[in-house]
């Protein structure tokens, strides 16, 4: 019998800051593939609005072409479904400057202990020696952890850019109104310095490298007890 939870326990999709007992979707950063095309990452702004039961995603995300070719990329966003299979169904909008673009590729992959990951790709055009937004728009459950379920939590994952690692500016800002948040219990990573109230948490950096995966989460006990 010991064996056995062992092996079960080894088999969880383990992510950074993610307590094992959570059932949440983990967004992650935009990522962007442009063959003979050097994109700078200037800006990534995030913003998450929350209900009890939902969060509202907001992305900008301003990237520089830095040579003198254009072409298609394609743009790649990730959810992690940890013990959640409803990133699955996630339907993002996306903006690239100012234009709707459309869904073009969905890949979902089964991970160990329930999770998921899935993949939407987008075609987009980028300009020689020009700067382009992109503007992602989505809507997630809010996450539970802890023995009783009692625990709520969300998070974001900021996957290293082994090619650029350093963003100029990142804002993470969590808003949410006072009778959503009873009271936070943690966010992660402890180094950051987070800004917690009473109407939302907020973090933001300049100059930030990520050379390592960094999952930002936010813990807290819900309102209406």
């Amino acid at each position: 019998m010991i064996s056995t939870i062992v092996l079960a326990s080894a088999m969880q999709l383990q992510v950074p800051n993610i307590p094992a007992d959570a059932e949440v979707i983990i967004p992650q950063t935009p990522h962007v593939r442009a063959t003979g095309m050097e994109l700078d990452r200037q800006l990534h702004s995030v913003t998450y609005t929350m209900t009890k039961t939902e969060v509202k995603v907001e992305t900008l995300t301003l990237y520089k072409n830095m040579s003198s070719n254009g072409g298609t990329a394609t743009v790649s966003l990730g959810f992690t479904g940890f013990r959640h299979y409803g990133a699955e169904s996630v339907k993002p909008t996306v903006k690239w400057s100012d234009k709707a673009v459309a869904e073009s590729t969905r890949v979902s992959t089964k991970m160990p202990g329930n999770s998921v990951m899935m993949s939407a790709m987008f075609d987009v055009e980028v300009k020689p020696n020009a700067t382009h937004s992109l503007r992602t728009t989505f809507t997630i459950p809010v996450g539970k952890a802890g023995i009783d379920r009692e625990e709520r939590i969300v998070a974001y994952d900021v996957s290293p850019n082994k090619k650029d690692p350093n963003l100029k500016d990142f804002h993470f800002a969590i808003k949410y109104k006072p009778e959503v948040v009873f009271s936070p219990i943690g966010t992660k990573p402890d180094n950051w310095g987070w800004q917690v109230g009473a109407s939302g948490a907020f973090i933001g950096k300049e100059n930030a490298k990520f050379d390592k995966r960094q999952v930002f989460t936010f813990r807290f006990y819900p309102g209406g007890f």
